[in-house]
């Protein structure tokens, strides 16, 4: 779908066409990590702003833990 911000960055493993990893690290790269609505599999709802909040927060974490 032209224009949507969501499933572009997927969370699986990179042998299901996967983007990312569970801790927000994109694959074959090392220092970055991707906390966006890019990461959803679908949009989450009509206030889509929370549910990113939601991913800054849990990736926040993720960066703090290592």
């Amino acid at each position: 779908m032209p224009g949507d911000i969501t499933r572009r960055a997927r969370a699986r493993p990179r042998e299901q066409d996967g983007v990312l990893s569970s801790d927000f690290r994109v694959h074959g790269t090392h220092g970055l990590r991707v906390a966006d609505a890019s990461v959803f599999p679908r949009i989450p709802g009509v206030f889509i702003v929370s549910a990113i909040y939601m991913i800054a927060d849990k990736a926040a974490d993720a960066i703090l833990r290592g």
